[in-house]
Parts: C-alpha cells; sequence; structure tokens
C-alpha cells in the first residue's frame, strides 16, 4: 500500500502519552495545553516531536502534517523543526501559536507567532524539494451537542456523495496515533468508548477509504504528481502490512500493523 497520510497531529504532545487516559476536552486544556504546554522548554518540545514522529513511522504514516502550537519562543520553533528533520518521516510544519497558563497565547512574551515565520522559510525552509516543509497553521460532543447531533459529526459519506474531496487525520497524540483506527471508525462508525455514532454515515467503500490516507491528501497539497499512490516516476513512499486492509475482516483492522516502512525508497522501519 502506500505509506499512508495523517493531516493532523500535535507533535509535540508525544511524551505526553497516557497523562489523560479519561480526560475530556476541558480536561485537555487545563491539563496539556496550560500546564505541560506552558512549562514546556525546547527540549521538551523535541522529545515530542521525535517521539511522535517515530511513532508515525512505526504505523506506516510516512507523511504528517503537524500542527505545532507549542511556540512559546523561537528556540521552542528550533527544537520542533530539528525532530522532524532528524526523525526521517516527511512533514508539513505547520507553525502555530504558544501555550500560556492563562490560555492567552497572544500576549505569550517570548512567542514570536507568526512574524517569525519568515525567519524559518530563510533558515530552514529554503527549498520546497525537501522532506519537512512549511505552512503556517491558522467538546465531549455527546455533552454539548447531544447524541442525535453528536451522531452526525463528521459525515464523510455524505461529503463524499457530494463529491467533496476528503482527507483523513488522527489529531495524535490527542487520540491514537494508530491510522488504522481511523479506517476502520469510517467503515463501522464504531467509536472508542461510546459503541456506534452514525451508522447511516458508514461508508462501505474501502478503496475510498484508503485514499482518504493517501492520494487524496496529496491532491489537496498539490502533490498527487509525486506521492500518494504507488506509480512510476513517484516518491517511494510505501509500507508492508500486516493484513489486506481492502479485505480483512472488519474486526481485524483496529489491530493492523506495517510490517515495514519506507520513506523516499529507504527503509525507515521493519
Amino acid at each position: 500500500a502506500p505509506g499512508f497520510v495523517d493531516t493532523h497531529r500535535h507533535m509535540w504532545q508525544g511524551i505526553l502519552r497516557n497523562v489523560l487516559p479519561d480526560g475530556s476536552l476541558d480536561d485537555y486544556i487545563a491539563t496539556v495545553q496550560k500546564i505541560f504546554g506552558a512549562k514546556y522548554v525546547p527540549d521538551d518540545v523535541y522529545a515530542g516531536d521525535y517521539f511522535s514522529a517515530l511513532g508515525a513511522i512505526d504505523s506506516g504514516v510516512t507523511c504528517i502534517l503537524d500542527w505545532s502550537h507549542i511556540h512559546n519562543t523561537p528556540e521552542h520553533t528550533d527544537a520542533a523543526v530539528k525532530a522532524l528533520s532528524d526523525s526521517g518521516v516527511r512533514a508539513v510544519f505547520a507553525y502555530g501559536n504558544a501555550q500560556t497558563a492563562d490560555g492567552r497565547w497572544w500576549e505569550a512574551k517570548g512567542s514570536k507567532y507568526p512574524g517569525d515565520i519568515a525567519r524559518l522559510r530563510k533558515q530552514y525552509f529554503s527549498s520546497d524539494d525537501q522532506l519537512v516543509t512549511l505552512y503556517l497553521a491558522a467538546p465531549s460532543l455527546k455533552k454539548y451537542l447531544g447524541p442525535e447531533r453528536a451522531s452526525q459529526i463528521t459525515p464523510v459519506k455524505t461529503y463524499l456523495e457530494q463529491g467533496f474531496l476528503v482527507v483523513g487525520g488522527t489529531d495524535s497524540p490527542v487520540v491514537p496515533v494508530n491510522p488504522f483506527w481511523q479506517f476502520y471508525h469510517f467503515l463501522t462508525r464504531d467509536t472508542i468508548s461510546d459503541g456506534v455514532y452514525g451508522e447511516n454515515e458508514r461508508v462501505t467503500s474501502r478503496v475510498d477509504l484508503l485514499r482518504m490516507i493517501t492520494i487524496n491528501y496529496a491532491k489537496l497539497t498539490g502533490e498527487a504528481d509525486i506521492k500518494g499512490s504507488i506509480e512510476p516516476g513517484k516518491l517511494a513512499d510505501f509500507v508492508v502490512l500486516s493484513d489486506d486492509i481492502l479485505s480483512v475482516a472488519e474486526r481485524t483492522i483496529p489491530n493492523m500493523r506495517a510490517l515495514a516502512t519506507y520513506v523516499g525508497g529507504k527503509e525507515v522501519y521493519r
């Protein structure tokens, strides 16, 4: 299969896995962002990004979009870029805001967001022909919306039927890093902790779901001519999977894994 693409991750949180095994969105904001995030030093950012990138590679994800909102100082930013570059993963570094104890990130004294993007472009991203590229990054649903409205969140089946270009993403490490769970969720609408939500929005075409996490993302970023599928002349980003994702039993999909991961033709995991 082509290497998987994940379009939404907060890589800096990789070293915080399991700190909130039963937390709500409010708990996440109060603990991960306002406590940990506000106290992070650049070495923490490097460790989190690097750990997350290796986790992606281990799962068969060869390209990620890092929605990075830990830029308390330029040194934090430099650490994030270095970790992604050192890991060997292909990444879109979406440069975002800082974290503060009161949540008022726009008042963070050490942050240079968004103006520092000019320095980043010059210092690290002078070429678009590299593994890491630069972009600017501009609740308990059932509790806040009610079960009926919550069940219709992310109506992927409707989007596809209406002709939208739909791409996937896990929001990892906030939720499980496993891209196979994402595939399984949209195939079955089963959730991690509360059963099936919106069975009417099940996507029955596994080919459509595979496209969501491979070629569709490449189309979205205007890069379908170089990645997103296994074809002559394209970048050799691909994975060897433990099962055939197009035919294996539904219940098996969340437990699938990558046996080997290649980025640019180089084996980076086995």
